[in-house]
């Protein structure tokens, strides 16, 4: 249940129609969903009410546990203060000023809590950058008396639409030639990287041993998404060639 992009739904709300909302949440169920996430932010309403109203009668009608959204820490804790069993919050982020007002709802109602990798400096680019907010959530939540067990982590993978770096810096398989690779090297090449733990950026290169493939060595580099030349992508195709 979320308006954004969806005009009928913006209009339930806007009047109030709890009938299409209840109805849009059966569809979900009948669909096979295993979580249902609420989410009714529109400016033009009053979002602690209606929150609380869809919590309440989604849960009288669903079997589905529901996934309160809402970055309205009022309609947070209203929906929360209404909400029968163990709800999960979305979100929390590694910012300290999100988590010194969200942690203290999961360990008041009991919740699970999405946590997105980011921070005050953004999005890290690398998988270690994330790893180490990731830990964070861990650190900060024991000291409210949340389990670990109760953080549900977002590392937040990008799309290579949405970031031109995205691609294969784990040199852990996946698809095109990268995931040809690892196919025809086996399984041990999957586990070389994953114990290494390096990254490659776009125009780097890294060996491995060629496992079951009949070389000795892959020499493995990641090219550019092409944007028109619009990031260096020219030196960067060549940098994977020298290096």
């Amino acid at each position: 249940i979320n308006p954004t992009g969806k005009k009928r739904l913006k209009q339930a709300l806007k009047e109030n129609d709890m009938d299409y909302i209840l109805s849009e949440g059966v569809a979900q169920q009948e669909k096979g969903v295993h979580i249902l996430d609420v989410n009714v932010g529109l400016p033009e309403i009053d979002e602690v009410k209606m929150l609380e109203t869809a919590t309440c009668e989604l849960q009288a009608i669903l079997d589905l546990p529901l996934q309160i959204d809402t970055a309205d820490i009022k309609a947070m804790e209203a929906a929360l203060r209404r909400y029968n069993g163990k709800a999960m919050i979305n979100s929390v982020n590694g910012k300290a000023e999100s988590m010194s007002t969200i942690f203290p709802l999961v360990k008041k109602y009991g919740g699970l809590v999405v946590a997105l990798t980011l921070d005050e400096r953004g999005i890290p680019d690398s998988a270690e950058g994330r790893v180490e907010i990731a830990e964070k959530f861990v650190e900060t939540a024991k000291t409210y008396g949340i389990d670990e067990k109760d953080i549900v982590i977002d590392p937040l993978a990008m799309a290579i639409s949405a970031d031109k770096n995205a691609a294969n810096v784990t040199l852990l398989g996946g698809g095109g030639v990268d995931g040809a690779i690892h196919d025809a090297a086996g399984p041990e090449l999957y586990h070389y990287f994953a114990k290494l733990g390096c990254t490659c950026q776009p125009g780097e290169a890294i060996e491995s041993p060629g496992f079951n493939l009949p070389a000795k060595h892959i020499i493995h580099t990641v090219g550019p998404i092409w944007h028109e030349g619009k990031f260096n992508e020219p030196e960067i195709l060549a940098n994977c060639y020298r290096n």
